[in-house]
């Protein structure tokens, strides 16, 4: 039973926002670390990993 819990939270958290739009986690990926390989820079930046650069701005709310 547990298993079909993380499935689900898996498929609805993956589903892309209404109107087409990127769902979250894309939407995060794609200003991170698809950017960083793009740009040839993934040795220092796209991810949070130790050693890497990163800005971190925190907000409350989407």
């Amino acid at each position: 039973m547990a298993g079909r819990s993380i499935k689900r939270r898996q498929a609805v958290s993956t589903r892309p926002t209404r109107a087409g739009h990127l769902a979250p986690w894309q939407a995060l990926e794609t200003a991170t670390s698809l950017a960083a390989k793009t740009y040839g820079l993934s040795n220092d930046l796209g991810t949070l990993t130790p050693g890497h650069l990163a800005d971190l701005i925190i907000v409350a709310g989407d």
